[in-house]
């Protein structure tokens, strides 16, 4: 329902990004997202400035050719809509890949979206399981695991991103943390570290599946 106080309102919604769209930027989803927005006939709120844009959170952007089964943003309305019929009508025109899955009210005062860890998990082929499990005991009884990214020559201890890794074959499950800058791992950095760098580039498809969300 629409709360009774009308004014600038933000809504968090749930969604999944699957199939052909997972291979689409950040920076195009926002812009199918505002597309999408203007199609079921809703004003979002702008931000102000020379170039107004809307006012939409996403607190960790999804990495292209990654899925993502939890995904989640916030978006602000300056006249608040109905959340229940908003969410029917994104999901009667979302293209093929997108659905939406929940919209809710956030209440006046909450904090900033959030993210303190994400949950990802990939299927790993038979003839690439050999010794997986010894590695990945290895890399979490490790101190560290210190890689350094090429394009921004930024060292990232991969090891203390970690907050879980498991491997119950064929599925491969990580934890990372995500709300400390300076131990930031990727999660294709963890395949790296325990030998399954090729499995991406081999088409096989890494999931995220959940957004851990902080609750301050």
């Amino acid at each position: 329902m629409t709360p009774g106080k009308i004014g600038r309102q933000r809504v968090r919604l749930r969604f999944r990004k699957e199939g052909e769209l997972r291979l689409i930027s950040h920076r195009d989803l926002l812009t199918a997202l505002e597309r999408l927005f203007r199609r079921v006939g809703v004003k979002l709120s702008m931000s102000e400035g020379f170039h107004p844009r809307p006012r939409m959170r996403f607190p960790l952007s999804l990495a292209l050719g990654i899925l993502g089964l939890d995904e989640v943003f916030e978006v602000e309305f300056d006249d608040p809509p109905d959340v229940e019929r908003l969410l029917a009508d994104l999901q009667a025109t979302v293209p093929a890949g997108l659905s939406f899955t929940s919209a809710e009210f956030v209440p006046e005062g909450a904090p900033k979206l959030a993210v303190e860890a994400a949950l990802y998990e990939i299927v790993v082929p038979e003839e690439q399981a050999a010794g997986l499990s010894d590695r990945v005991a290895g890399l979490l009884a490790s101190a560290s695991h210190v890689v350094v990214r090429e394009h921004r020559g930024q060292s990232v201890d991969v090891r203390a991103a970690i907050e879980s890794l498991s491997f119950e074959p064929p599925v491969l499950r990580m934890r990372l943390r995500t709300n400390d800058s300076a131990v930031s791992a990727k999660p294709q950095e963890v395949l790296e570290a325990i030998g399954l760098e090729r499995l991406l580039d081999e088409g096989h498809s890494l999931a995220r599946t959940e957004l851990v969300l902080a609750e301050s």
